[in-house]
């Protein structure tokens, strides 16, 4: 009896061990989310561009986690997935605009402040931006995981993108800068763009990985993300190594099992009406 006890118990141990590995190994996995987003004025700043901000032509790494986690946040979710972008891509040709508005800003000159005067603010800002966003996202690797938070990170975004529920108000760069269209992909991609970027800095909300011309520099609990000549060529800026290129006119994948992963998600049926 005592012996048949021990076997059953290391058994037991076995099948523990096993089922860990296999969840580890899961974890691992990368899961794919696109989509595109369209607004009446967006802004980039470019940090060299001092107290009158002008904006990139594109999105920043950060800006984009800021846009994906506006669609869809949650604390258990963000404890334990983190979302790295992977590519971004105009729609639009790029039309800048000059704006300018009146700020209380701490920032003011202290005659200012005591005379109880705003300041005028000047800015460049993108009027009339649309792009197409490819990202990965995946589990954290200091985390011990119950489950696959990531598939269900990618599972839960897609349904918010077709029923519009978003945790947050999704905008351009700025709070008030509100997003007119946040879904699918349905436009083309402005194949024609080219650009050279000398130097595009932004903040990440975790380490970023697979960067292309990158140096990344840690404060607190953010990461600085320093990118130096890249291009957008084709329309396209690709942030790290993966591969992707147009299809049909949209930003895919040319990884098949990733890109299917997003075509079924993109053309899966839209929520069903309540029943009268």
């Amino acid at each position: 009896m005592i012996l048949k006890k021990k076997r059953q118990a290391s058994l037991s141990a076995t099948k523990i061990a096993c089922a860990f590995k296999i969840v580890t190994m899961k974890n691992m996995k990368r899961y794919p989310i696109s989509l595109e987003v369209a607004s009446t004025f967006g802004s980039f700043a470019r940090p060299d561009s001092g107290s009158d901000a002008i904006s990139y032509t594109v999105p920043t790494y950060g800006a984009i986690q800021g846009i994906i986690h506006s669609v869809l946040s949650n604390k258990k979710l963000n404890w334990s997935i983190e979302v790295h972008p992977v590519a971004v891509a105009l729609c639009n040709p790029p039309d800048f605009y000059a704006n300018s508005y009146t700020s209380n800003s701490p920032m003011r000159k202290i005659d200012t402040i005591k005379d109880g005067n705003a300041c005028v603010i000047n800015q460049t800002i993108l009027h009339e931006p649309k792009f197409q966003i490819l990202a990965l996202v995946c589990n954290r690797q200091n985390r011990n995981h119950e489950m696959n938070y990531a598939h269900s990170y990618q599972d839960r975004f897609n349904r918010t993108l077709k029923t519009g529920r978003f945790n947050n108000t999704v905008s351009m760069g700025e709070k008030h800068m509100i997003c007119s269209y946040v879904g699918k992909m349905i436009s083309n991609v402005l194949d024609s763009y080219n650009e050279f970027i000398p130097t595009m800095v932004g903040l990440s909300l975790t380490e970023p990985f697979d960067l292309v011309n990158c140096r990344i520099e840690k404060i607190n609990s953010l990461y600085r993300v320093i990118q130096k000549n890249i291009w957008i060529k084709n329309g396209i800026l690709n942030f790290t190594n993966n591969s992707v290129s147009l299809k049909n006119g949209k930003l895919s994948f040319d990884d098949k099992e990733m890109q299917l992963q997003v075509e079924n998600a993109q053309t899966r049926g839209w929520p069903r009406k309540a029943k009268s």
